[in-house]
């Protein structure tokens, strides 16, 4: 009986001790990090600051319109200083207009076909009802 557990202890023991022998004895040692430090000095901040060379945008943004079409006119010029809500551009009207003259057609269209589908379901429902009392 002992000698049983003495190889179940060595069993658990031995990886234990593998385990704890690795971790703290091959494990690299870590490495420091050295700072550069300098001395307080006390010195006067430059008021002029020049440069040379051409200025660039550091962001670019692209300005557009969800609606396309053919412009019609133009009220700014590349470059030009424009105000918020200034009107840049206009549109050619005509093929908006004919979108909303199609839309309008196709609306009045389905109006007229919903009572056309309703007088007709009014007759079928008079035909059902005076063929059910004749049998009945």
């Amino acid at each position: 009986m002992k000698k049983r557990l003495k190889t179940i202890a060595l069993v658990i023991l031995l990886p234990i001790t593998a385990l704890a022998i690795y971790r703290f004895g091959f494990k690299s040692k870590t490495t420091t990090t050295v700072l550069q430090t300098e001395k307080v000095q006390i010195g006067t901040v430059a008021k002029k600051v020049t440069a040379t060379g051409t200025i660039e945008p550091v962001d670019t943004v692209a300005v557009g319109t969800q609606v396309s079409g053919t412009i019609a006119a133009v009220y700014a010029d590349f470059n030009s200083v424009v105000k918020k809500g200034q009107l840049l551009a206009e549109l050619d009207r005509s093929l908006l207009q004919a979108n909303v003259n199609q839309f309008a057609a196709n609306l009045t269209e389905a109006r007229s076909q919903a009572t056309f589908q309703q007088s007709n379901f009014n007759r079928q429902k008079q035909l059902y009802e005076v063929g059910g009392h004749q049998q009945g």
